[in-house]
């Protein structure tokens, strides 16, 4: 079994439609957990009950998504969210 990862992003709080970047990064870390994992975005998509179009603009991050939609995700990769405050 894969080792669990946590995502984190101290910026998170913010809220992700008021700072880009961590929509960004969130989805970067998405992505290369699922890469590592050798998942196809199919995989992880049936898991998490989002349509691919949704995890492709997530791991873009292009999308303003909620916690809820992140955590789906993340669980469907096997890894934790971790919110950490500045």
């Amino acid at each position: 079994m894969p080792k669990n990862h946590f995502i984190t992003n101290k910026n998170m709080e913010k809220g992700f439609k008021q700072d880009n970047s961590a929509a960004e990064e969130i989805g970067r870390k998405l992505k290369m957990l699922r890469v590592e994992r050798g998942m196809l975005s199919k995989d992880v998509c049936d898991k998490a009950g989002i349509k691919q179009p949704t995890l492709t603009a997530i791991e873009g991050g292009r999308y303003n998504t909620g916690i809820r939609q992140i955590t789906d995700v993340a669980k469907a990769l096997n890894a934790h969210i971790e919110i950490v405050k500045d």
